[in-house]
């Protein structure tokens, strides 16, 4: 009986302590007895200040820079992580620059045109008489060429024929532009004209053309 006392107290000590998870202590409780819960992780979706991210989004298309990066800053330091708002602030401060807002005042300046010089080209006495001068000598040509193929045995003949060859030239240039002619048209009939004679003079080497043959190439090709 005296030893009693003793083993109880070695049973009582030999018995295992509380677990480190038992002692922990334990998760935070409210007053209502519910656990509370981790805050919400921040989304673009749920992003508190989308109105003024639209609101400078419009101002950055209306040309309204400074306001546009107030805005958008703002954004930013709502919602960091929000996609859009750090580049867009990021364009509206290149704007703002001076080089930038020179760039642009320039290309929306109206562009005005100097007095007496207009977008469409008009009708050019000047072309008339080039167009007039090139077909002139063209008809000369053309009449030498075709009393050459016809066997003209008198000198008389070939001034003759030119003469009619160069005056049928000046008459049609004359009578065709009556109504007027720019000079990008008469450049476009003159060259024309020269790149054919050329073409029919290349034309007698390539072929192996001789006499007639290679006269009447001539002609056909200018």
């Amino acid at each position: 009986m005296v030893l009693a006392p003793f083993f109880l107290a070695v049973l009582v000590a030999a018995q295992p302590g509380p677990s480190p998870r038992e002692g922990a202590a334990p998760p935070a409780v409210t007053s209502s007895g519910s656990v509370s819960a981790p805050p919400l992780v921040a989304s673009d979706e749920a992003c508190a200040a989308e109105s003024d991210y639209a609101a400078g989004f419009d101002a950055l298309v209306r040309g309204q820079e400074a306001q546009a990066l107030e805005l958008l800053e703002r954004v930013m330091q709502v919602c960091p992580g929000h996609p859009y708002a750090p580049e867009l602030a990021r364009l509206a401060r290149t704007r703002m620059e001076p080089g930038a807002r020179l760039a642009q005042d320039t290309l929306a300046r109206p562009v005005v045109a100097e007095p007496g010089v207009t977008s469409k080209e008009g009708p050019s006495q000047q072309a008339r008489a080039s167009l007039t001068v090139v077909q002139t000598l063209h008809g000369i040509t053309q009449g030498v060429m075709l009393c050459s193929i016809s066997n003209c045995q008198d000198g008389r003949a070939y001034v003759a024929v030119a003469l009619l060859g160069g005056g049928a030239g000046a008459a049609i240039s004359m009578l065709a532009t009556r109504s007027g002619l720019t000079r990008g048209q008469a450049a476009a009939i003159n060259s024309g004209t020269v790149w054919g004679f050329g073409y029919g003079l290349a034309s007698q080497s390539s072929f192996d053309l001789e006499g007639e043959s290679a006269t009447g190439a001539v002609m056909v090709g200018a």
